[in-house]
């Protein structure tokens, strides 16, 4: 019986632990993981929240219609949806990588806006995206930019 609790005793004192360097990477490792999901779940949960007219703004953006065209310095835009377009954003497009700036040009479901603006015309492309303006909660607005809706006009 002597021999078998020396075995036991030697069983029980090979048994060791994680190290606390590895366990402090891994811990690390967890927390970087849980931070960037909910982060993600945050992002994707707050543009689900912005509304327009009791729709998600989403929605709302497949419905925007409108045509620029750019003659000379003259940014001509007309919208034919059913929105009001509050901003634009524009993108420009080079060799080396893209730009965004704000545009701010608003226009009314319906009609033609025409501006004289100053456009990079050193850039490869030019992508206009309307911007509309949402409810978010109760009495908070916010913008949101229909990336589907893009249009070039270089």
């Amino acid at each position: 019986m002597e021999k078998e609790d020396r075995f036991i005793f030697r069983l029980r004192r090979s048994k060791r632990g994680v190290s606390p360097v590895v366990a402090s990477a891994l811990l690390l490792m967890l927390t970087v993981v849980l931070a960037v999901i909910i982060f993600l779940w945050a992002r994707g949960w707050m543009t689900e929240q912005i509304q327009k007219f009791g729709r998600n703004i989403e929605e709302v953006c497949s419905e925007v219609d409108f045509d620029a065209n750019l003659f000379d310095s003259t940014l001509e835009i007309v919208n034919r949806g059913n929105f009001n377009i509050n901003k634009f954003e524009i993108k420009y497009f080079y060799s080396d990588g893209s730009k965004v700036e704000s545009l701010p040009i608003s226009v009314d479901k319906g009609k033609a806006v025409s501006r004289d603006v100053y456009l990079d015309t050193n850039a490869e492309k030019i992508q206009l995206f309307p911007v509309l303006l949402g409810s978010w909660k109760k009495d908070k607005s916010n913008y949101y930019t229909c990336l589907e809706q893009g249009k070039f006009i270089k």
